[in-house]
C-alpha cells in the first residue's frame, strides 16, 4: 500500500512538487515504523488528508477557500498527520524521534518553499484556475 492516490492537482508543478513530498514523507514513515499495521494505518490517515484537499477544491470555485491556501494544503495538513503519527510511535517505542521530526520539518518547509517559488515563476493563469485530477 502507498501514499499513491487520486490527489486534485492544479496543475503539472503542482503535482510534480507534491509527489515528490509525498514519496519522501512515505519513505521517512517506512523508515520508522516497525510493523505493518502501523503503517497501514497512517496510510489509511493520510488517505484522509488527501480527501480533505481534494474536497477543499470546492471552495475554490465557489470563492471560499484562496487558491493560494488551497495549493499548499496538503503538506501543511501532511504534516501534522505524520507529526502526530511520529508523537504515537514515540510512545510506544524506544527510539529516539528527534532526527525524523526535524527531517519532516525540513521537507515541509522546503516544499512550502518550492510552491510559493513556483508562483513567482510562474503565476496563475485563467487555464490554470481550473482544478483537474491529473
Amino acid at each position: 500500500m502507498s501514499l499513491k492516490k487520486d490527489v486534485y492537482y492544479l496543475n503539472t508543478r503542482h503535482s510534480r512538487i507534491i509527489n515528490e513530498f509525498m514519496s519522501d514523507i512515505q519513505d521517512l514513515v517506512q523508515e520508522v515504523t516497525l510493523f505493518n499495521e502501523d503503517y497501514n494505518e497512517f496510510l489509511n490517515l493520510s488517505s484522509s488528508v488527501i480527501d480533505f484537499h481534494n474536497g477543499l477544491s470546492e471552495y475554490i470555485i465557489i470563492g471560499g477557500v484562496n487558491s493560494i491556501d488551497w495549493y499548499v494544503s496538503l503538506p501543511n495538513n501532511l504534516y501534522w498527520t505524520t507529526k502526530g503519527y511520529l508523537s504515537s510511535i514515540n510512545a510506544n517505542q524506544e527510539i529516539d524521534l528527534v532526527l525524523y521530526e526535524e527531517k519532516l520539518l525540513s521537507l515541509t518547509v522546503d516544499v512550502i518553499s518550492k510552491l510559493h517559488k513556483s508562483f513567482i515563476i510562474q503565476p496563475f493563469t485563467d487555464k490554470e484556475r481550473n482544478i483537474n485530477l491529473n
